[in-house]
């Protein structure tokens, strides 16, 4: 009987699922309203996107940009005049140069619209002591296997030559205040332009990327799936999805040594004759950045990510994208850069 009841229990969930039902909205369309983004940092150009807002029913994927706003900024109560418009179509910057734990006001009108006004305080700088690093060099097979009768032939193709390095970022957390951080790490891996197994080297002598998973615990709290790895590639985000976001909950006011780890494939050796060896990098460089972000930042990440990670799921409700835009939509977000930290490994010295 148990076995009857659970089958009928699955028809219906399907049944619920595949059905559909046209419903009429009878609830009142709001006028579109505007919507301010930017992401404000210390020495840097600030720069706004003023967009329209649409009706959540709505087909059209691109959004409204708004080309005759009137942006103002003030900063810590002064007025330092109107943002300029900038060839981006919706973009509006300002070459004023903010400093750590800034009080920035950017207020934005356009005709038709409601005055909208954004609010953030610049975090401070955050400092990171000290970076130890441990390695180990491993050595694995790429392998084919093939089965016949019950028997599998396994053929070695080659063999790689990776170094494993572990690391460990101490910072100190202010215990006076909640804080919200992002852990930025930059790898440069610079190539011999003479190996042909190099491929195509830039001219800047080396390839550059960003580690984008990082293990340590302060992290679980966070979303990190892959599912939307490709989505937000930007010059706030280079690391794609993967925000590399945490509070400071679980170290409030402590000496924190942060964990993290990457591998670098040192040589591949093919065994086919048709295939390249791989010789890998002469040396590597890593730039660790530590940003401590404002809540609001650091709240509208999270739910983004809660957003996306739910949207395709009919059993539960959306989630709010958060925004502190006052009469409007979006977000006025801030973050502070600690100095590069920089780790420099010489494969030639490291290699056994």
């Amino acid at each position: 009987m148990k076995t009857k009841k659970y089958i009928y229990l699955i028809l219906v969930l399907f049944a619920a699922v595949g059905c559909e039902k046209i419903i009429d909205f009878k609830g009142k369309i709001k006028e579109p309203m505007l919507v301010l983004n930017s992401i404000v940092a210390p020495d840097s150009t600030i720069k706004v996107t003023v967009t329209e807002s649409k009706f959540f029913l709505e087909n059209a994927n691109e959004f409204k940009r708004i080309d005759n706003a009137e942006l103002t900024l003030t900063v810590n109560g002064e007025n330092k005049g109107t943002l300029i418009k900038s060839d981006s179509a919706g973009t509006y910057e300002s070459n004023y140069k903010l400093s750590p734990n800034d009080v920035v006001k950017i207020e934005a009108k356009a005709t038709g619209y409601e005055s909208v006004m954004g609010l953030t305080r610049l975090p401070p700088k955050p400092t990171i002591l000290q970076v130890d690093t441990t390695s180990k060099t491993g050595i694995t097979y790429r392998t084919n296997g093939m089965g016949f009768n019950g028997y599998i032939e396994v053929d070695t193709l080659g063999v790689y030559k990776t170094l494993q390095v572990r690391f460990t970022m101490k910072f100190k957390d202010n215990a006076d205040v909640k804080n919200y951080y992002r852990l930025l790490v930059k790898r440069r891996s610079y190539l011999n332009p003479e190996n042909p197994g190099g491929g195509l080297i830039p001219d800047s002598g080396y390839i550059e990327n960003y580690l984008t998973y990082f293990d340590d615990i302060v992290f679980e709290q966070n979303e990190q799936s892959s599912g939307f790895a490709n989505s937000f590639n930007n010059e706030d985000n280079p690391s794609g999805f993967r925000f590399n976001i945490f509070a400071d909950d679980l170290i409030n006011g402590k000496e924190y040594g942060l964990k993290f780890n990457d591998n670098i494939l040192l040589d591949y050796r093919s065994f086919i004759e048709t295939q390249p060896d791989f010789p890998g990098p002469e040396k590597t460089v890593y730039y660790i950045y530590l940003q401590e972000i404002s809540s609001d930042y650091y709240m509208f990440i999270r739910s983004m990510l809660s957003a996306l990670e739910k949207n395709n799921n009919p059993f539960i409700e959306p989630v709010q994208i958060h925004s502190n835009i006052v009469n409007g939509i979006g977000l006025l977000g801030s973050y502070t850069p600690s100095e590069a930290y920089i780790i420099e490994i010489n494969h030639k010295e490291t290699s056994p």
